[in-house]
């Protein structure tokens, strides 16, 4: 994680806005990973509407994700 903070854009950053804990990463089987955080509200669901791929519960929370593929960002 620090390495893609070295010559990143401003603006990026690694922790969470409200307690400055590090998100937590984890490398899987490429291309996937996982990037985890504390979430202080969940995702609202939108009836008839596919659940995004960033959607995610209230608390710690893990969001599996594919680097080959660049879901929407809601």
């Amino acid at each position: 994680m620090d390495e893609l903070t070295a010559g990143a854009a401003a603006g990026l950053t690694l922790k969470d806005p409200f307690t400055q804990e590090p998100y937590v990463y984890a490398g899987l089987a490429a291309p996937k990973y996982q990037l985890c955080a504390v979430f202080a509200t969940a995702t609202p669901s939108i009836p008839n509407q596919p659940r995004p791929a960033w959607a995610h519960g209230k608390g710690y929370e893990c969001l599996n994700l594919d680097a080959s593929t660049s879901p929407e960002y809601p």
